[in-house]
């Protein structure tokens, strides 16, 4: 599932309002957004610009992001 289709999905349900349920945020370029290991609650859904995730994993272990719902 894409970030367009999440977007109009939650878009149908007229309870899920922006500023009570939910609220857009802007990142400025290199800024860092969640840091691996961290805990959070909160969901993110790029709708423009690039987003590049970084990770450390172990020597010998694949690990795969994909775009959409990761």
């Amino acid at each position: 599932m894409m970030a367009n289709e999440i977007q109009e999905m939650l878009m149908e349900y007229p309870d899920f309002t922006e500023g009570v349920y939910w609220e857009r945020k802007s990142f400025p370029a290199g800024a860092e957004i969640i840091k691996q290991g961290e805990v959070s609650s909160n969901m993110y859904v790029v709708q423009s610009g690039t987003l590049r995730v970084v990770g450390k994993v172990a020597v010998g272990e694949q690990r795969q992001v994909s775009p959409g719902v990761c």
